[in-house]
């Protein structure tokens, strides 16, 4: 059984079917530095991607620059 969330995926607009809290650190000499928690949401068709590729297309979609 697949559980059904209120929320949409974090990559396209489909319902979630399954929720990860992340924990991940930027580099060091990055000036905003430090620890950031995100809560990922999957659809059925992202289930399997992983939560550096849902990061990197984000970042694509807010265009924030990748060094």
């Amino acid at each position: 059984m697949t559980r059904k969330f209120s929320e949409k995926c974090s990559i396209c607009s489909n319902r979630a079917v399954d929720v990860s809290t992340e924990i991940f650190s930027y580099p060091a000499d990055n000036p905003d530095g430090g620890i950031r928690k995100i809560i990922i949401y999957r659809c059925k068709q992202h289930i399997k991607v992983s939560t550096e590729e849902i990061i990197a297309m984000k970042k694509k979609m807010w265009n924030i620059k990748v060094n």
